[in-house]
């Protein structure tokens, strides 16, 4: 689907991306934010992965959330960009728990699982995944380093470019850190790396697994996770390559790291697969 930008004075002597910014933020309150094509990486997917936001009266933020693009920055309401503007949030977030009822996954999800990413009925029984029927979403527990859940990841079911493919939910206000851990073989020092809960769970009947929630590790994570294990295996989804190379030298002096970059996501990996690209020959 291609991005039409528009030519309107005086925006018009503007970079391209930018005026298709401001023309679409035209209009927003501050602490508004909308979702969009993004206009950086337009070409290759028809995703809203581009969160466009106002902040105060002068300020828009722009952000792509595909770890292969990751556009971001900060533009006045003129146009110019602000490049020392800085996006950290000052606000303390608040719980953001999910309310809409859960029920038991249908049969025809339950298929779609094990067909596509080999995860039987009770491996999601085990994982207390669960379906919302009003959004069409298979619910996933968030949970801690201990294993205790902290909230839901929602992953959209349907086929509509224009939703949001996830969704975050956190029972209690939200940490420095996030990440969602399974351990299911906890006897063993190598935790695995991962981009979703998916992946996580399918990975960590080979090895312990973390579910990062993208694609960033902050130093809070690593701390809590350096408790239980001393080794890491950073194996992020096929265009990520960039965003695991900056965790792997961020880090790599702090425990030992290692990098395995695959051509499909783990979740969609057999467990030959996952073996040949983890375990030690």
């Amino acid at each position: 689907m291609a991005i039409s930008f528009g030519s309107d004075s005086p925006k018009k002597t503007m970079r391209p991306e930018y005026r298709y910014i401001l023309d679409n933020a035209d209009g927003l309150a501050d602490g508004e934010s909308l979702r969009l094509l993004c206009p950086f990486c337009n070409a290759q997917h028809e995703e809203r992965s581009f969160s466009v936001s106002k902040k105060g009266n002068n300020v828009i933020q722009y952000r792509c959330w595909r770890a292969s693009c990751g556009a971001h920055g900060a533009l006045s309401t003129s146009g110019k960009p602000l490049r020392d503007y800085s996006h950290q949030n000052t606000n303390r977030r608040q719980p953001k728990p999910l309310t809409m009822p859960i029920e038991a996954v249908p049969a025809n999800v339950e298929e779609e699982l094990l067909a596509r990413y080999e995860l039987s009925p009770l491996d999601t029984q085990e994982e207390g995944f669960g379906y919302i029927s009003s959004t069409n979403s298979l619910a996933m527990p968030i949970r801690d380093v201990l294993g205790r859940s902290v909230g839901y990841v929602t992953k959209y079911l349907g086929t509509d470019k224009a939703r949001l493919k996830y969704m975050v939910y956190f029972d209690l206000e939200p940490p420095k850190y996030a990440v969602s851990s399974r351990s299911l073989v906890s006897s063993n020092k190598t935790c695995v790396l991962v981009e979703d809960v998916l992946s996580s769970v399918k990975v960590a009947k080979l090895v312990p697994s973390v579910a990062l929630l993208g694609t960033f590790l902050s130093e809070a994570s690593l701390m809590e996770l350096l408790t239980l294990y001393d080794r890491f295996i950073i194996m992020l989804d096929p265009g990520a390559e960039k965003n695991a190379y900056r965790i792997y030298n961020k880090y790599k002096l702090v425990a030992p790291m290692e990098l395995r970059f695959v051509n499909k996501d783990p979740k969609e990996m057999s467990y030959d697969e996952l073996k040949s690209r983890i375990l030690p020959s």
